[in-house]
């Protein structure tokens, strides 16, 4: 039994090398959350990310974007401060069965 020849449109890109990452990231549009209260959010946001750091926030008719920055769209939806940096019980969930059955617990 023969294989069948691979695609001509599967080798170029097996070949191809990725393209470089962008020089940085901007996260435009979201509500920008987590100061305490809703009366501190950021509305129509600007959030510029570069090599795993957040480099600048703040309100999108403030904040320059970087040149060659990959820029997304994220209108509509929430950045919430901090979440990121959570300890670790608040993000892992232990369950457990017991005689009343599976419990969950941080």
């Amino acid at each position: 039994m023969a294989l069948p020849e691979p695609s001509l449109g599967v080798g170029l890109l097996a070949g191809a090398p990725a393209p470089p990452p962008p020089s940085a990231v901007v996260l435009r549009g979201a509500t920008v959350s987590g100061f305490g209260t809703s009366a501190h959010d950021i509305i129509d946001s600007v959030v510029v990310l570069r090599g795993g750091t957040i480099e600048a926030v703040g309100p999108a008719s403030q904040v320059p974007l970087p040149a060659g920055a990959q820029t997304l769209d994220v209108s509509g939806l929430y950045i919430v401060a901090g979440l990121t940096c959570s300890p670790p019980s608040t993000t892992r969930l232990r369950a457990s069965a017991g005689p009343g059955g599976p419990v969950a617990s941080s």
